[in-house]
């Protein structure tokens, strides 16, 4: 348009130009021509995009010379601006590619063109179009289980975009396929993949696809379709039942119609065609036509009545075939049940059964062989005489003794009555049992016992008697019981022996409580045919005092402040005593004796009076420890230690002040804090608790920045600083107070994100910027925020105190998208920091255009069978706005719950859930379109669907039906009508009726279309009872569908049946004297009918023996009862007629005979033919003898007969008379069971009970007398019979060495003992006294050990031996091994402290040997002193037989004198005996060659005094050689001291020897010893005792201390017992002091 108006402008100035002839410019060219300078005139190109808009400058002309351009060229699509071709209409590459414009360059207004230029236009094309397919929706069907790579659709894509932008260049599958993918794309082509489509998981595809171009320029563009893929269902599923078959029971008496079991099969196939629709049939297993099935349900029933004796089970062979023709077979097993009607058959059980007496309870006598012909039938079994509870019976049928039989009571045979019954009939059976005789009894022991033993009990005591009784009949040719030890618990069976034929228990060896506290001596009892019996014996040892108190340790040292208050418990006593006794505590003695220190009862050490350092640093007391007989001496040594009196002062009142900026440094010094201690102990300084940021010296006191400070944390620290002496302790504050340094602000993040809607109004927040200060104080603290740049055109204002960003001037998304601003943050210090932090804030489009569906609404209709996933149809909406920001990008849905969905991105609508057109016939849906904009738009179509019916609905018959008809009811009489309901319409839901099963003998009959049900033939209640009718419904549409129902019809009865009793039990046994109404027994009786015809009535209709009366029954159950009291004396048997009637009319009646037995019961007591018995009898009775017979009577009969006996045992003297006596327990006779013992009782008194067979039993009772008189039966007895001794190699004082002792139980001169050496060993250098027992050396002894056996006799009649004591002694070297300590006591003042005096040396010595024993060995005196020989072993292990092998380890001279230094530990024994000197072996003059020790007032001769010989020697030796002298002085004092005359005392008895008293012969008794010794029988093992109760039994020296200790080989502890050179005690207590 323009173009024509330029040209008729220069039309016009060329007309007015030639009217008026004015010239507007030089036509001659004087001024030149017009030239294109660029391009050149020969024509140039220029490209150009096809998406360039109006305006746009294409080229730009340039020529010389030239006023104006004119376009020659008429295109739309270009014009001409002054020098510049420019765009003036759209352009399409696809419509014209090229365009060649021709222009022409003018030299004035009205002058003719000079010069032309052609300029050609190439257009280039741009991605303006999305690839689109055609059709955009593609329906498809897929087979199921199509293989791979299967052509399922191939999709048309187009382009419109023209040139070289290729289109449809991608294809891919974007949604709608599972996860396994069933699809994939080859090219434009969708095929199948490997894993095939299948329509039971899946039916329906909606498979979104794309197609995407490859633009040269611009981005690609995409285009999508949808491919609804529809899967057509195959057949290839067969029905499956499960595997392992189905099965199921009945009655042969069930009625025809009875389900019996309901078979399965299933098929996956799913869809339309009925592939997964089964039907069941019976194709085998039923020749008989008993069963039939439903073919819709599988169910199957019986069809006509059972028989089980003709056929009991039937294996029926079920078919399942489906839609599509496959099938699948199954079995069903039915067994048939049978109807007893057979009684049960015990014709082969024998009626006679012998029986050993042996056999014993629970013992089978009997199987009782009966059948029953009924199949399955189980039998039951009952003894209704049963022997008088002898015997019993099981639900087997085996008959078991309940009691032992013994023929010997005179019970021998049992006659049994058995009742056998199947539940409906019952067989009697009687039973003969005869007992055989057999001889079956064993010995037999009571209970096992408990007894206590003392520990101190003399060796061949009698400890208990075992006593077993045997219920065999004894007579004269049987061989006594004999016993024997089985075993001994805890190594015992060297400590017992047991007589073989009394059951005496014997102890053989001693016992110790502290070994072992209890055994048990497991024993047999044999009878002559080796029958055995075992029990035992439970032997408690009871404790003795023989034991000592032991303390450990023995020595303490103790560390107490002086602070240390009153009643304060300082140390608590380890004291122990084996034997349990309750010790006593004693202070013996106190150094100094100021009574500072008390012992309690307990045994704790407690402090009695204020100690104090300065005056008394050190204590020491001895602590008395006994248990009443024995003691033992604790040693306590007590050191006193200083208490500290002052704790450090610190300078300045303990407050310090110091002041640190916050930036200071780790390491700089804070201040110091000082303090002094009265004491002028060392000070050390620490804080009171862990400070981060501070240090201390402990040495100095200055404190030191360890961490970094921060006001802003901690203002102010208050440090709290202890000082410290080693005991006390004081406190100082110190106060840093930290002062504040600015630091600069800083946001809180280096950038912060915003966004705001465009045209918000003013003040709309956008957002906060947020920065902090680390100065929390004055203006240092204080910030304000500004904006420095990106605010364009100031949309935005920043609140300077708070940071706030809000809206100043609205924004304009069109204007600008986003903006950056640089805010700024500074605090107000005098010089103020600052930090920058930069907020990005983007604007956001607002959406304001919903979508938009043309038509607003839409109809559609689908049939109700339509699958899940069937397209309805597809909604279509279109949106205005743009698609930034998701404005125009928008998705489907529905707003409410249908059977329907929407594809969000196509709009298609498709089924989502079955359908069903009798529920809901019309949806009426409402379909948005919802735009993804910020504040999304919503579109509405109404969207309407009808559903088409079809035939899907079953028939259902309502109600149930179960009715009564009369057996007598005519044909053609309605029983019921059907009715049913189809949710189906016309032809679909009208209903047909027909019997399927269960009309045996078409008894009824249904109009099919009414459904009225009619008696067709007559009935009978007593051949059928019921009918289950199975009726079928079927509809009249297609396919057909059906239901059954199942109808009950009872048919109700008529009186046509007498009552008839019950076979079973018809004769009943009661107890006499039992009480009135006492039930008896019970008839029971049957009757076809019901109801009231069935209903029975009992009484008793004759009394045909006995007396009318005697009995009565329950009308109602048939029970019957006694009437009067039953006396079996008087009258034992009844017999009755009993009738029952039935209530219908007529009545109907039945009659059966009862028999009852009046059975006799327990009413007399046994009675013994004397009221007492007395025999007296010798204690050597052999064991076994029947001493005396009791007998008693009792006049009931059968078992309430039978007498037993028995002793009573409750009392002491019946336990007594237990102990040696048995009775025969049928007989009555007293037997011996083992030996008596006149000495332990010389009378017996006992009670014998007699009981009859009754339980409980009746029972009368005698008394019995039996008096022992005496024999000579105890030989001596050793105790101990090992005794531990020593004696020197060369005798100088008559030494006594041991004392034996041994025992007589016996009286009189049976009692009376002597003493020998054992014949083998009478050649040795001993020699023991022959009354006394004391064992002296005959001569000199040149062995180191001796092991000597002693024999004792008695002067009895036969004279007795004991086993023989065995005696070992040890040799020692009296110069070697003898200390000698002289005493300022005479003789008989030492003989009263001995016992003490020997125990002080033996403590003093095991502190160092702490298992050492001390004996004395000589003692004389001489001018009023003492002087002690004793000698010493190391340790105890010698006193125990089974270490005779290990050597004894006398302790020298010289290991023994340096423990009594007279200033050392032990120095108290020197006061308190008043020992004047601790020597070696003095030896004395020789004695008279007269074994008599001469008295003390003998003569002396020849006395000299050693001393004022040794002491001049003494003192000149000692000027010459002091120390050698000093040397030899410690070690030895030779002395010679003694007389000729000197009267030497021999120790009383040996240490060793045992403390119990020695029986001596009576004075008018002379023992006179046997020319020739017997032989005696060996002695028993001794029971050996553990090495040593002290497990400390290894001995050391340390090498490093030199410290000598014992050790405990099992744990490898030491105790430390003394060091070399000190004094022990003063060594354990200083050496943890320090010095």
């Amino acid at each position: 348009m323009g173009a024509w108006i330029k040209w008729g402008l220069v039309l016009l100035v060329y007309t007015l130009s030639t009217v008026f002839g004015v010239e507007y410019c030089n036509v001659n060219g004087a001024d030149g021509v017009p030239v294109f300078s660029a391009p050149p005139s020969g024509g140039t190109t220029a490209p150009l995009r096809e998406d360039s808009p109006v305006g746009h400058v294409v080229y730009t002309l340039t020529a010389s010379d030239t006023e104006y351009y004119v376009l020659n060229s008429m295109f739309p699509e270009f014009g001409i601006n002054g020098n510049q071709i420019v765009v003036t209409g759209g352009l399409d590459y696809e419509t014209t590619k090229q365009f060649t414009l021709n222009i022409s360059a003018y030299e004035c207004l009205y002058a003719p063109p000079v010069i032309t230029l052609d300029l050609e236009i190439q257009i280039e094309p741009v991605n303006e179009f999305a690839p689109t397919f055609s059709p955009e929706i593609i329906i498809k069907d897929v087979t199921e289980n199509t293989g791979l790579d299967t052509l399922v659709a191939s999709l048309v894509c187009t382009d419109a975009d023209d040139g070289p932008n290729p289109g449809c260049a991608d294809f891919k599958i974007q949604s709608g396929d599972d996860s396994t993918p069933k699809f994939k794309m080859s090219s434009n082509s969708i095929q199948t993949t490997s894993t095939r489509v299948d329509y039971e998981q899946r039916s329906v595809y909606t498979l979104i696809i794309t197609a995407a171009d490859n633009p040269l320029l611009g981005s690609p563009k995409t285009g999508t379709a949808t491919v609804l893929l529809r899967i057509t269902p195959l057949n290839d599923n067969r029905p499956e039942f499960p595997a392992s078959g189905y099965s199921a029971q009945l009655m042969e008496n069930v009625p025809p119609g009875t389900p019996v079991v309901t078979v399965s099969a299933t098929d996956n196939d799913l869809g339309p065609r009925s592939h997964g629709d089964v039907t069941y049939t019976i194709t085998g297993g039923n020749s008989d036509t008993k069963f039939y099935i439903d073919p819709d349900s599988g169910l199957i029933s019986t069809i006509a009545p059972l028989d089980f004796e003709t056929r009991s089970s039937y294996q029926l062979d079920v078919q399942a075939t489906d839609g599509g023709g496959d099938n699948d077979v199954t079995s069903v097993s039915i067994d048939v049940g049978d109807v007893n009607d057979n009684p049960p058959d015990c014709s082969s059980s024998p009626r006679v059964v012998d029986i050993e007496e042996t056999k014993t309870f629970g013992t089978n006598v009997l199987n009782l062989a009966c059948s029953d012909n009924d199949f399955g039938s189980t039998l039951t079994y009952q003894l209704t005489n049963d022997g008088g509870g002898t015997f019993n019976i099981n639900s087997r049928g085996n008959i078991n003794l309940r009691k032992d039989l013994d023929y010997d009571l005179g019970l021998r045979s049992y006659q049994l009555t058995a009742v056998i019954s199947d539940g409906v009939h019952i067989v009697t059976l009687t039973i003969q049992m005869k007992v055989t005789p057999v001889n079956e009894f064993p010995p037999q022991f009571g209970p096992s016992t408990s007894i206590s033993v003392p520990e101190n009990k003399n060796i061949v005591s009698l400890v208990y008697t075992a006593m077993a009784t045997d219920n065999d009949a004894i007579t004269s040719d049987l061989e006594p019981l004999t016993y024997s030890i089985l075993t001994v618990s805890n190594d015992g069976n060297t400590k017992f022996w047991i007589d073989k034929f009394s059951g005496d228990i014997v102890l053989i060896n001693p016992l110790d409580f502290e070994s072992f506290q209890n055994y048990i001596v497991t024993y047999v009892a044999a009878d002559h045919g080796n029958l055995k019996a075992t029990s035992s014996v439970t032997i408690s040892v009871e404790n003795i005092n023989d034991n000592a108190p032991l303390c450990s340790p023995d020595a303490v040292p103790l560390q107490v402040t002086e602070d240390t208050v009153t009643t304060t418990t300082i140390y608590a006593l380890n004291c122990d005593d084996e034997d349990g006794d309750l010790l006593q505590y004693t202070i013996r003695e106190h150094q100094p004796n100021d009574a500072t220190l008390n012992v309690t009862s307990s045994g704790t050490i407690v402090v009695n009076k204020p100690l104090d350092f300065e005056n008394q640093p050190f204590y020491r007391v001895k602590v008395g420890v006994s248990d009443g007989q024995w003691s033992d001496t604790v040693t306590v040594a007590m050191f006193v230690t200083d208490v500290n009196e002052g704790a450090p002062e610190f300078s300045s009142s303990g407050i310090y002040n110091a002041t640190l900026l916050e930036t200071a440094k780790t390491g700089e010094f804070v201040l110091q804090v000082s303090a002094t201690d009265v004491d002028q102990n060392l000070i050390s300084f620490s804080f009171g608790v862990n400070y981060n940021s501070f240090i201390v010296d402990p040495y100095s006191g200055d404190i030191y920045l360890s961490g970094p400070l921060d006001r802003e944390t901690v203002p102010l620290y208050t440090l709290l600083v202890l000082a410290t002496d080693g005991s006390s302790t004081s406190t100082a504050t110190v106060y840093v107070n930290v002062k504040d340094v600015n630091e600069a602000p800083a946001c809180i993040q280096d950038k912060y994100t915003f966004t705001t809607i465009e045209g918000s109004p003013i003040m709309t927040l956008v957002g906060q910027v947020s920065a902090l200060d680390p100065d929390k104080e004055g203006t240092n603290g204080d910030v304000q925020y500004a904006i420095e740049s990106g605010n364009v055109h100031s949309h935005f204002s920043i609140d300077p105190d708070d940071g706030r960003i809000t809206i100043a001037y609205p924004t304009d998304y069109e204007e600008g998208t986003s903006f950056d601003l640089v805010v700024s943050v500074t605090d107000r210090a005098t010089y103020p920091l600052s930090d920058r932090c930069t907020a990005a804030i983007t604007i956001v489009d607002v959406n304001d255009n919903p979508p938009v569906f043309n038509p607003r609404a839409l109809f559609s209709s689908v049939t109700e069978s339509a699958p899940k996933g069937t397209s309805v149809t597809r909604v279509s909406a279109r949106d205005a706005d743009s698609d930034l920001d998701g404005n125009n990008r928008f998705s489907y849905s529905m707003d409410s719950i249908t059977p329907f969905k929407v594809h969000p991105t196509t709009g298609i609508v498709t089924v989502d859930k079955p359908l069903d057109r009798e529920t809901e016939d019309r949806y009426f849906i409402t379909v948005l379109a919802i735009d993804e904009g910020s504040s999304p738009q919503t579109g509405m179509l109404t969207l309407e669907i009808s559903i088409e019916d079809i035939n899907d609905n079953t028939p259902q018959i309502i109600g149930d039906y179960n009715t009564q008809v009369s057996e007598g009811s005519p044909v053609q009489t309605v029983v019921f009508q059907m009715s049913s309901n189809d949710g189906d319409s016309v032809e679909n839901k009208r209903p047909y009726y027909s019997i399927v099963s269960g009309n045996y003998d078409s008894s009824f009959k249904i109009e099919p279309f009414s459904g009225y049900v009619q008696v067709s033939t007559a009935l009978d209640r007593e051949t059928r009872s019921v009918y289950y009718l199975v009726i079928k419904v079927s509809d009249l549409g297609s396919p057909q569908l059906y239901s059954t129902a199942t109808a009950t019809i009872t048919i109700s009865d008529v009186n046509d049946n007498p009552p008839t009793f019950i076979q079973g039990e018809r004769e009943f046994f009661v107890d006499e004297n039992v009480p009135f109404y006492t039930k008896v027994g019970r008839l029971d009786a049957v009757d076809k009918d019901e109801g009231v015809n069935a209903q029975l009535f009992y009484k008793v209709a004759e009394f045909i023996s006995g007396p009318p009366g005697s009995f009565l029954i329950n009308e109602t159950s048939g029970e019957i009862f006694t009437n009067m009291a039953l006396d079996r004396e008087k009258e034992s048997f009844f017999r009755l007629k009993i009738s029952v009637t039935d209530a219908g009319t007529p009545e109907l009646s039945a009659e059966e005979i009862v028999e009852i037995t009046v059975q006799d019961t327990n009413d007399n007591y046994p009675e013994f033919q004397a009221a007492s018995y007395t025999k007296t009898v010798a204690e050597n009775i052999p064991v076994g003898s029947t001493i005396i017979t009791t007998a008693a009577i009792d006049v009931d009969l059968g078992f309430f007969s039978e007498i037993s006996y028995e002793l009573d045992l409750s009392t002491a003297d019946g336990l007594l008379a237990d102990f040696y006596i048995t009775i025969h327990p049928y007989f009555g006779d007293i037997i011996l069971k083992r030996p008596l013992d006149f000495e332990a009782d010389d009378v017996l008194f006992m009670t014998v009970i007699a009981k009859d067979g009754d339980s409980p039993p009746k029972s009368t009772t005698t008394n019995v007398t039996i008096y022992v008189t005496d024999v000579n039966d105890n030989p001596p007895k050793f105790s101990p019979l090992f005794y531990n001794a020593e004696a020197p190699l060369t005798e100088v004082c008559e030494f006594i060495i041991t004392t034996v002792t041994a025992t007589d139980r016996d009286q009189t001169n049976n009692a009376e003992l002597f003493y020998l050496l054992d014949p083998v060993d009478e050649q040795s250098p001993f020699q023991v006294n022959f009354e006394s027992g004391e064992m002296k050396a005959r001569n000199n002894l040149n062995e180191s050990q001796y092991v000597i056996k002693v024999i004792s006799k008695d002067n009895g009649e036969p004279r007795l031996t004991s086993q023989s004591a065995t005696v070992r002694i040890d040799t020692f070297q009296t110069d070697l091994h003898v200390i000698s300590f002289v005493l300022s006591l005479t003789k008989n003042q030492f003989l009263g402290v001995e016992a003490d005096f020997l125990s002080e040396v033996t403590s003093a010595i095991r502190l160092t040997y702490p298992l050492a024993y001390v004996r004395r060995w000589c003692l004389h005196e001489e001018d009023g002193k003492t002087t002690v020989q004793l000698y010493a072993v190391e340790d105890d292990l010698s006193d125990w037989i089974y270490n005779l092998h290990l050597p004894k380890p006398f302790l020298k001279t010289d290991e023994t004198m340096p423990l009594f230094d007279p200033y050392g530990i032990n120095a108290d024994i020197w006061s308190r005996f008043s020992v004047t000197d601790v020597t070696g072996f003095v030896p004395p003059e020789p004695v008279d060659i007269n074994p008599e020790v001469a008295p003390v007032s003998d003569t002396q001769t020849d006395k000299v005094d050693p001393l004022a010989v040794a002491l001049p020697i003494f003192f000149l030796l000692l000027l010459l050689l002091i120390a050698i002298l000093l040397l030899l002085a410690w070690k030895r004092k030779w002395c010679r001291k003694g007389n000729k005359s000197e009267k030497v005392e021999l120790p009383e008895k040996s240490p060793s020897a045992p403390s119990s008293p020695r029986p001596l012969s009576p004075n008018s008794v002379k023992i006179t010893p046997e020319p020739e010794p017997q032989t005696e029988s060996p002695s028993p093992e001794i029971n050996q005792r553990p090495t040593t109760n002290n497990p400390f039994n290894k001995r050391g020296v340390d090498p490093v201390t030199g410290w000598v200790y014992v050790e405990n080989s099992m744990t490898r502890e030491r105790l430390w017992i003394r060091s070399p050179s000190q004094d022990p005690l003063y060594t354990k207590m200083a050496a943890p002091f320090g010095s």
